[in-house]
């Protein structure tokens, strides 16, 4: 029953040293168990270190767990006497919630208004789950509460999460266990395992411990053989103040987490009287990392990275010293940029490119790592797969956008929303609707609801009959076969879920009966083959993040499915209601992918991503906004309101912990980026971009003003843009050839760069996999070029597109002469704006345009002069007029208001305020309307 500590800066061999030990003891003690706990991320790549250091290859008596899976082997030695039923993870802690808070929707303030936003309960989930790993329950919620009695906001959002916490608490009491009160049952089980008195515990890879956490260690202490710890320190200021009173108060040490740390263990020890072994203290000038080679061999003193000691010794320190860089050919620290991230990344890509055919280098020695991953990992995907470098994404997607989903959702949505235009078509144009394929009559369709309005069940179900100008009998006979089989699905899913036709809104159904029929139609209209076929696709395609996706949706969507009903037997609630718990559901799934190969680059995010053992790291997007992230205001609670709750005590008496606040994570982010840009041994890659996906200019962040402090004579490198420089393959010629090529037509091309494209284009011509479409590419330049004649279309298109006689009228004249490409679009391709059932102001300017050409045809068919009408036949011809325009069937949507009237008799008004005007001064002149609209031609007399 003892505790020793392993302590160390980055790269000082900590782990490897630890490892060595826990081999030696194993093989000594092959009675004993010895388990080394590390992060998730961190499981297998130490089970294969530990094999390839193992003497015998194996490690019978070793295993590497998680906090998690350790509790697991607690449970099924002493059972679950402390602990429910089954465990529920994050998306069983959305659907509960959710419903939890549909009930209690009326007892809510702060947060009742929104519920409903997608991704709002994931909020509360992720506050109620910080709330389960910190240690606070009801008692610490209430001292919370009185404290912020005089913030009403904060007050109101305390006392709404405290009542669906407790009310979460009590619909999983005697049935399930969340995965963050594992660890504190699993805490009262430890001094019953007999296993446990017979193991040796190791924490490896850690920066910091939780509240829960930290108690299962400190049962850990009392009742296992033998506790090891890592603790990440610079070892000087801890032989300077090894008490580490001054560093783990204020949290602006770079290395506070690991104090704070070192503070917990020995007032556990000093508690429950554990011994504290003499600590192992790594502290050797130059870092092994730096020191020995991957095999095992001393590095010659005068080959080691002395930029990347001098990084490790000095960053983020108070006493920081500069480096002078004395030679191009002795840097091992780079700083580069690019003016968008996929230029940023595909200048890495060359430059792995380089370390790989030049330098001897293997694709897993090399990692990148970034602060946005959303936007460089994209950037990764396109500028690798260009130079053919295997890549592994580190990162887990989410599923809400994926065309499976979207399809049960926009479902659910047409029968919520009683068959609304956006649901409906939503339904038909995703890539699992059977209609995905037919866009061009869906377009024809949507154009035809639009133009006519069409929404409600009742009115689908009703055969189409009106038929526009612009469509076949043909076609509207295709329109109601679409019409027929969408309602039919409908009906089907319906009758599946009711028993009946008749299907009430506000009714409420069993969950069991809607997941039931949710599922019949998924079956019915084969999701799990398209989806199989969708995989088979990409796999073909050569993308396996998404053929990973496409393959564990549909497994994913029937677990949810199983996990409403199990989680909520006999509830009954309306279809909206369960659309919005289905959503907070797919909320929460995201699929993960794993590596494809053992040979690949890796890429990840700087907080997520665990590295060992890698000779070079880019580290990408380092600009102001990601390097320090911005803060997103801290969620439910704020940052302000949680360094106001931050002194409350607790119910034993301890002052209540929250999570960090984006100040303290700004200072932990700092000890990320230590740990991630001291890991590589031989290379170290910092660039940033000049501008952003939204072509906004973006400034480089202050991580590079600290490296150029380091390092002042350090300069920053641009892509270098020679002809053949970032040539390393068929697809990345193909694009240098690609952008080069119409400087080469335009004579811009220096004679060198001249010389090197004609040797790459020759090159290429003679590649039997690239000569057709580089053949393509000069094609295609040679032809686009003014001096080709190819900048009009041919007499025989211009006939066909006009007509050989033109028919004219001013306003096509007037088109013309402001702009010949909008006469084109308009006269040529006879282009118009869709058609929408409404009726505005300027469908009211097109009536009386109308009126006054229909009044004036009148007046020609009765033979009768302007200036000679008058009184009673005057406005009754005008009546006519507008009456005949609305009948038309043009303007229909005005009958669709209850405005109808109003807005017909003002049209009247000023219809015969209009001729009225038109004829006193047709009276004062000698002109007499002859025609209107008149068109004109070259073949007219």
């Amino acid at each position: 029953m003892a505790l020793q500590l392993y302590l160390g800066c980055s790269g000082s061999g900590k782990s490897h040293r630890l490892y060595e030990h826990i081999i030696d003891e194993s093989l000594k003690h092959p009675e004993l168990n010895y388990y080394i706990l590390v992060p998730e991320q961190y499981n297998l790549s130490t089970q294969q270190k530990l094999i390839s250091m193992h003497p015998k290859k194996g490690i019978l008596n070793i295993d590497v767990l998680s906090f998690t899976r350790l509790a697991h082997r607690v449970f099924e030695e002493v059972g679950y006497s402390h602990a429910r039923g089954v465990t529920i993870d994050d998306i069983g802690k959305n659907l509960i919630l959710r419903h939890m808070a549909g009930k209690n929707e009326d007892k809510l303030t702060a947060l009742k208004g929104s519920l409903n936003k997608l991704g709002y309960i994931s909020e509360v989930k992720s506050v109620i789950s910080e709330f389960m790993q910190y240690g606070i329950g009801d008692k610490e919620l209430e001292g919370l509460i009185e404290k912020s009695s005089e913030r009403g906001i904060l007050k109101a959002k305390l006392a709404d999460i405290r009542l669906l916490y407790n009310e979460f608490l009590k619909y999983i009491n005697e049935k399930y266990i969340t995965t963050e009160e594992i660890l504190q049952k699993v805490r009262d089980e430890v001094p019953r395992s007999k296993k446990l008195k017979k193991t040796v515990i190791v924490l490896d890879g850690y920066t910091g411990f939780t509240p829960v956490q930290r108690g299962l260690i400190e049962e850990l202490l009392v009742n296992c053989v033998d506790v090891y710890v890592t603790l990440l320190l610079d070892i000087s200021s801890y032989r300077a103040d090894p008490t580490a009173g001054k560093h783990g108060v204020d949290g602006q040490d770079l290395f506070s987490l690991s104090y704070k740390t070192l503070t917990y263990l020995d007032r556990m020890c000093k508690d429950r009287g554990v011994t504290r072994r003499e600590d192992v203290v790594l502290d050797d000038e130059v870092p092994a990392r730096f020191k020995y080679a991957q095999g095992g061999s001393l590095i010659p003193d005068d080959m080691r990275r002395r930029e990347l000691i001098h990084l490790e010794k000095n960053l983020f320190r108070a006493e920081e010293k500069s480096f002078r860089i004395d030679t191009h050919n002795d840097r091992s620290i780079h700083l580069f940029t690019g003016t968008t991230p996929l230029e940023e990344a595909t200048e890495a890509a060359v430059r792995i490119e380089r370390l790989v055919r030049e330098e001897g280098y293997r694709y897993k020695d090399i990692a990148v790592v970034t602060g946005d991953p959303g936007t460089y990992m994209n950037a990764a995907a396109r500028a690798f797969k260009r130079y053919g470098i295997p890549m592994f994404a580190d990162k887990t997607a989410p599923v809400l956008l994926n065309p499976m989903i979207e399809y049960i959702r926009s479902l659910l949505d047409i029968v919520t929303n009683d068959f609304g235009y956006e649901a409906v078509f939503r339904y038909l144009r995703t890539a699992m609707s059977e209609y995905s394929t037919a866009s061009e009559q869906i377009d024809i369709l949507e154009n035809y609801i639009l133009r006519y309005g069409i929404k409600g069940r009742k009115t689908w179900a009703e055969e189409f009959i009106r038929k526009p100008r612009d469509v076949s009998v043909e076609e509207l006979a295709m329109l109601n076969d679409i019409r027929e089989r969408i309602v039919g699905d409908i009906e089907v899913f319906l009758h599946d879920l009711t028993g009946e036709d008749v299907f009430l809104p506000d009714a409420e159904y069993d969950v069991k009966v809607v997941s039931t029929a949710l599922y019949r139609f998924l079956c019915s209209h084969k999701l799990q083959e398209k989806m199989e076929a969708m995989e088979a696709y990409f796999t073909d395609e050569g993308d396996r993040i998404r053929a990973m996706e496409y393959g564990r949706i549909y497994e994913e969507v029937c677990d949810l499915l199983g996990k409403i009903v199990n989680f909520m037997p006999g509830e009954r609630m309306t279809i909206k209601e369960y659309a919005d718990i289905l959503d907070a559901g797919f909320d929460e799934i995201r699929t993960g992918v794993l590596p494809g190969t053992d040979d690949y680059v890796q890429v990840g995010d700087i907080t997520r991503t665990r590295l060992r053992d890698i000779k070079a790291l880019f580290f990408m997007g380092v600009n102001d906004g990601i390097i320090p992230a911005a803060s997103g205001g801290g969620g439910l609670i704020s940052d302000m309101d949680r360094e106001f709750l931050t002194g409350v005590e607790g119910e034993a008496g301890e002052h209540i912990e929250l999570a960090p606040t984006a100040r303290m994570k700004a200072y932990d982010q700092r000890l990320y980026l230590y740990m991630l840009t001291t890991k590589p041994s031989e290379y170290l890659y910092i660039s940033y971009s000049g501008l952003d996906n939204d072509g906004k200019s973006v400034n480089p962040s202050y991580f590079v003003k600290t490296i150029m402090r380091l390092y002042p004579t350090i300069a920053v490198e641009k892509p270098d843009d020679g002809v053949i420089n970032r040539v390393y393959g068929p697809d990345s010629a193909y694009d240098k050839l690609a952008g080069s090529v119409q400087d080469l037509l335009a004579g811009l091309m220096a004679p060198d760069d001249r010389e090197r494209f004609l040797t790459l284009l020759d090159s290429c011509l003679t590649d039997e996999g690239s000569r057709d479409r580089i053949r393509d590419l000069i094609k295609g330049a040679l032809r686009n070029r003014p001096e080709s004649g190819n900048d009009a279309i041919s007499r025989a298109v211009a006939e066909a597109l006009y007509g050989s006689d033109l028919t004219c009228s001013i306003t096509r004249l007037e088109t013309y002469a402001g702009c010949a490409y909008r006469h084109f679009l308009k006269y040529g391709l006879s282009l118009r704006e869709r058609e929408l059932f409404s009726f505005d102001m300027g469908d009211m300017g097109s009536v009386f345009h109308d009126a006054l050409e229909t009044y004036g045809s009148l007046l020609k068919e009765k033979d009768l002069e302007w200036t000679a009408v008058e009184g009673s036949l005057k406005n009754k011809m005008i009546d006519e007029a507008i009456e005949r325009c609305i009948a038309s069937g043009d303007y229909e949507a005005m009958y669709g208001t209850f405005r109808t009237g109003y807005t017909v008799n003002r049209m009247r008004r000023i219809m015969r305020r209009t001729i009225d005007t038109l004829t006193d001064q047709l009276r004062k002149g000698s002109f007499k309307p002859y025609d209107f609209e008149v068109d004109f031609s070259s073949c007219s007399d």
